[in-house]
C-alpha cells in the first residue's frame, strides 16, 4: 500500500536466521511513515491504497455511501450535541425533520413550507423595511391560540392592521373603536367599550365606556359612559351616563344619568337624572330628577323631581316636585308639589295648597249652640257660637268634684238655711270676714289680718296680744 514499503528485501526476518535489531527498526519506520497524516497511506479504493471506508463506529453504527450518511439503525445517532455542536449547515435540497429547535435565528431564504402545527415563543416579524410587500395567505383548519391566555397582540397602537373579516363571533374583553364601527350582525362586548364612532348594529352586552357616536341598534346591556349620539334601538339596560342625543326605543332599565335629548320610547325603571328633552313615551318607575321637556306618555311612578313641561298623560304617581306645565291626564297620587298649569283630568289625591274652593260652602253650628259663616279657601274665617237658654240640664253628679267642694264649705251668715251647730260645721278654720278662728291641737286661736291677737286653750285659758278692757266689771 502506498506510503509503506517492505525493507527486508533478503528475507533476513525469517525462522532460523540471525534477526538485527536494524531490520526490526527499519521495518518500524516504514509503518511509521506509511500512516504520517500527509505522506501516509489512503483509503480511497485507488491501486496501491486501503479500500474505502464505509463503516465506522463500534459496531459500525455510521454508513456512508456515495450518495448518502445513514445511521445503522433508525433513530440512533445524534449530530453534535448540547456541549459539542456543529458550526454551519449548507443543504441544497429539502430538510426532513421531525422536531426543529432554534434556539438562535432562523433565516429562510426560500419558501417555508409546514405541513404539521407551528408554536412561536417569540416574536414574528414579516419583511424588514417598511417598502417590503407581504402577501400572508393561510389555509388554517383548526384554532390559532396564544400559549399564555392575554400574552399576544395584533398590531400596536403605531403600527395597525388594515381590515379584519371575521364569519363568525368575536369575543373581546376590551374593545376600543378610535373611527367608526359598522356591525351588521350582532356585536357582544362582555368589557369596557369606548366608540368614538358611531354604532350602527346592535349592541348586546354592556358598554362601559364613553359612546360619542349614534347607536342605531338595539342596546341591551348597561350603558355607564357618556354617550353623545343618539340610541335609536331599546335599551334593556340601565343609563348611568349622560345621554345628549336622543332615545327613540324604550329603555327597560333605570336611566340615573342625565338626557339632555329626547326620550321618545317609554322608561319602565327609575329616572334619577336630569331630563332636558322632551319624553313622549310612558315612564313606569319613579322620576326623582328634573323633566324640564314635555312628557306625553303616562307617568306611573312617584315623581320628585320637577316637571317644567306639560304631561299631557296619567300621572298616577305621587308628585313632590313641581309642575309647571299643564296635565291633561289624571292625577291618581298625592300632589306635594306646586302645580302652576291646568289638571284638565281627575285628581283623586290631596293638594296641599289651593287658591279658592271652586264652590264656597256655608259652615254651620246645629243643636244647643247655634252659628254659622260661609268659606271659600280665599281667608281665615271664625264662627260665633251662640249658646241657647236653659236649652239642657245638668245635676250635680255630671260635673266632676263639684259635690266634694261644696261638702267642705259652711253656709254663709244670715243664710236662710243656716242651721249653725258643732255638728254641722266640720271645720277647723271658719272665716268671718276681717276675722279668723282658727283650732289647733284644741286650742282656739283668734286672727285679725293674718295676725293671732287672743288664744283660749283647753284649760279655759286666755292669751290675749294687748290690754283687757272691760264693758263692765272684771
Amino acid at each position: 500500500m502506498a506510503g509503506y514499503t517492505r525493507q527486508d528485501t533478503g528475507n533476513n526476518i525469517a525462522n532460523g536466521n540471525v534477526i538485527d535489531a536494524d531490520d526490526f527498526d527499519a521495518e518500524y519506520n516504514a509503518l511509521e511513515a506509511g500512516f504520517n497524516a500527509s505522506s501516509g497511506h489512503k483509503h480511497d479504493g485507488t491501486s496501491g491504497e486501503g479500500a474505502p471506508i464505509t463503516k465506522v463506529g463500534p459496531a459500525q453504527d455510521l454508513i456512508v455511501s456515495s450518495s448518502s450518511v445513514l445511521p445503522k439503525t433508525t433513530n440512533t445517532l445524534d449530530v453534535g450535541s448540547t456541549g459539542a455542536k456543529f458550526k454551519d449547515a449548507f443543504f441544497t435540497g429539502g430538510v426532513n425533520v421531525a422536531t426543529v429547535t432554534a434556539t438562535g435565528n432562523v433565516s429562510v431564504g426560500g419558501n417555508l413550507s409546514v405541513t404539521g402545527n407551528t408554536t412561536i415563543s417569540g416574536n414574528l416579524t414579516f419583511g424588514n423595511a417598511a417598502t417590503d410587500t407581504i402577501d400572508f395567505q393561510a389555509d388554517v383548519n383548526s384554532n390559532i391560540v396564544p400559549e399564555v391566555t392575554g400574552n399576544f397582540s395584533l398590531g400596536t397602537s403605531t403600527q395597525q392592521w388594515n381590515n379584519l373579516w371575521l364569519d363568525g363571533t368575536a369575543n373581546v374583553d376590551t374593545l376600543t373603536v378610535d373611527e367608526n364601527a359598522t356591525v351588521a350582525g350582532t356585536l357582544g362586548i362582555t368589557g369596557v367599550t369606548t366608540a368614538t364612532g358611531g354604532v350602527v348594529g346592535n349592541v348586546t352586552g354592556n358598554l362601559t365606556g364613553a359612546v360619542t357616536g349614534n347607536v342605531t341598534g338595539n342596546l341591551t346591556g348597561d350603558v355607564t359612559g357618556n354617550t353623545t349620539g343618539n340610541l335609536t334601538g331599546n335599551v334593556t339596560g340601565n343609563v348611568t351616563g349622560d345621554l345628549t342625543g336622543d332615545v327613540t326605543g324604550d329603555v327597560t332599565g333605570d336611566v340615573t344619568g342625565n338626557v339632555t335629548g329626547n326620550l321618545t320610547g317609554d322608561v319602565t325603571g327609575n329616572v334619577t337624572g336630569n331630563t332636558t328633552g322632551n319624553l313622549t313615551g310612558g315612564v313606569t318607575g319613579n322620576v326623582t330628577g328634573n323633566l324640564t321637556g314635555n312628557v306625553t306618555g303616562n307617568v306611573t311612578g312617584n315623581l320628585t323631581g320637577d316637571v317644567t313641561g306639560d304631561v299631557t298623560g296619567d300621572l298616577t304617581g305621587d308628585v313632590t316636585g313641581g309642575v309647571t306645565g299643564n296635565v291633561t291626564g289624571n292625577l291618581t297620587g298625592n300632589v306635594t308639589g306646586d302645580v302652576t298649569g291646568d289638571v284638565t283630568g281627575a285628581l283623586t289625591g290631596n293638594a296641599s295648597t289651593a287658591t279658592a274652593l271652586a264652590t264656597a260652602r256655608n259652615i254651620a253650628l246645629a243643636g244647643d249652640v247655634s252659628g254659622n259663616v260661609n268659606f271659600d279657601g280665599t281667608g281665615n274665617v271664625s264662627i260665633t257660637a251662640v249658646i241657647a237658654d236653659d236649652s239642657h240640664n245638668h245635676t250635680i253628679a255630671n260635673v266632676d268634684g263639684l259635690q266634694t267642694e261644696i261638702d267642705t264649705k259652711a253656709e254663709l251668715a244670715g243664710s236662710s238655711s243656716q242651721a249653725f251647730s258643732a255638728s254641722t260645721l266640720n271645720a277647723t278654720t271658719v272665716d268671718l270676714g276681717d276675722w279668723t278662728i282658727t283650732e289647733s291641737s284644741g286650742t282656739l286661736y283668734f286672727a285679725t289680718s293674718g295676725t293671732n291677737k287672743m288664744k283660749l286653750d283647753a284649760s279655759g285659758n286666755i292669751t290675749v296680744a294687748g290690754n283687757i278692757t272691760g264693758f263692765g266689771t272684771i
